[in-house]
């Protein structure tokens, strides 16, 4: 059995696919999922070659052995012309004739970048590109309506690409709403977002992502909330809509209110320094710990080490760290927005309040501080949620089945 939990597609019957993935940053600690699922489309015996807009250097990645590409357009002119001399020395003028109609690629035909993006794509043989955000499917989309790609689209939409109702991102979007391929919802509400984009309902399939079963469900060590103080976490991007500035003024009031609380912090960005100042002119800053971004590992051991997590974002999809923090047996305190009630059960695996309510916070993590069985209680349904809902392997090989098919 292969470390992601998935039988081993055997290799006879099976055809060997070669899988596109079409991601922003690879890798990205933020994305652990498309990670997990590169894993699983290996071990399923498929080759994956990953397309990404750029590449973190020294951000380990899924594991699986891959081939990763930067499409970005190269910077200057005379890089974008010797890509065109390549495509025409190997043979492939009439993909860069099409990447040079401004009727599809406007300005992009111009200056050559369609043709950059046009030679990484057509540079090896795809069955199947799996596109992670709908401007990335979109892009692909736009190649392939002009016949510079022919494989099949598979998209999966996530948060921002969601929220994007600018002209721009409509545009973005545009190509895909011709194609026909499957687009991919990780919640109900990013299903609805769809329907209100003027997606077909029908080409809507729902993929919710998914926890890796054997990082959890173990017993967890007993809550303190008492030597030490009461142990608080959150994960996710130093970023405004994570609403970092309302926790750290939850805290502070329940500082206020005599709670012994401490509150860890997971995840850069660029508002760190702005909140170690927030923290200090609250007269917290004793209490709170800036961790910084950590490999996966690391944020596990720390999850396991705290009783509450705690999200006061005021806008999120479905938010992979509440998953991951209640498959770790701890209760959430979070606020009602996106996805996050299908997640967050309130009264039963956590505690619900409206985004931006500095006391409901408060109030619910301090409910919390006293009653350790109640912790122990929500932690237990929230692990059991997570591990019978959002099984990645269960999930992964859903989405195994959906490429499959697709492709015959």
């Amino acid at each position: 059995m292969p470390a992601s939990g998935l039988p081993r597609r055997p290799d006879s019957g099976k055809r060997r696919l070669r899988v596109g993935f079409v991601v922003d940053v690879y890798p990205a600690l933020s994305e652990t999922f498309i990670l997990d699922q590169i894993t699983a489309f290996h071990e399923a015996g498929h080759e994956v070659r990953v397309f990404c807009r750029s590449v973190t250097a020294g951000g380990g990645g899924s594991g699986a052995p891959v081939e990763v590409v930067v499409f970005d357009p190269p910077a200057g002119v005379r890089n974008r012309v010797a890509g065109l001399l390549d495509l025409l020395r190997s043979g492939r003028w009439r993909v860069a004739r099409r990447a040079m109609r401004p009727g599809s690629f406007g300005r992009q035909a111009f200056t050559l970048a369609a043709v950059s993006l046009a030679k990484t794509f057509t540079e090896t043989a795809i069955d199947v590109f799996l596109c992670h955000y709908g401007y990335n499917g979109g892009l692909v989309a736009r190649l392939r309506s002009v016949g510079i790609v022919d494989a099949p689209i598979v998209t999966m939409f996530h948060g921002h690409d969601l929220r994007r109702a600018s002209p721009r991102a409509m545009e973005e979007l545009g190509p895909l709403q011709l194609d026909d391929g499957p687009l991919l919802a990780i919640s109900g509400w990013s299903r609805r977002k769809l329907v209100a984009y003027g997606f077909a309902a029908e080409r809507i399939v729902d993929q919710p992502l998914g926890v890796d079963p054997a990082r959890f469900g173990r017993a967890r060590p007993e809550s303190s909330g008492q030597a030490g103080g009461l142990r608080v976490v959150t994960v996710g991007r130093l970023v405004r809509e994570k609403g970092y500035d309302v926790a750290l003024a939850a805290v502070a009031q329940l500082a206020e209110r005599g709670v012994d609380v401490r509150y860890s912090i997971v995840g850069d960005g660029p508002l760190g320094p702005d909140l170690a100042a927030v923290a200090a002119r609250f007269g917290i800053d004793d209490r709170v710990h800036f961790l910084g971004a950590l490999p996966r590992d690391s944020v596990f051991e720390v999850l396991g080490a705290s009783d509450v997590f705690l999200s006061a974002s005021r806008d999120e999809v479905t938010p992979i760290a509440i998953m991951e923090a209640s498959a770790s047996g701890l209760p959430v305190v979070a606020t009602r927005v996106g996805a996050v009630q299908e997640l967050v059960e309130d009264g039963k695996t956590g505690i619900l309040a409206p985004a931006g309510s500095v006391h409901d916070l408060a109030e619910a993590v301090e409910r919390l501080s006293r009653d350790p069985d109640s912790r122990s209680e929500m932690g237990a349904m929230g692990c059991a949620k997570m591990l019978a809902e959002r099984d990645a392997d269960v999930l992964n090989a859903r989405l195994l089945d959906l490429i499959e098919e697709v492709v015959t």
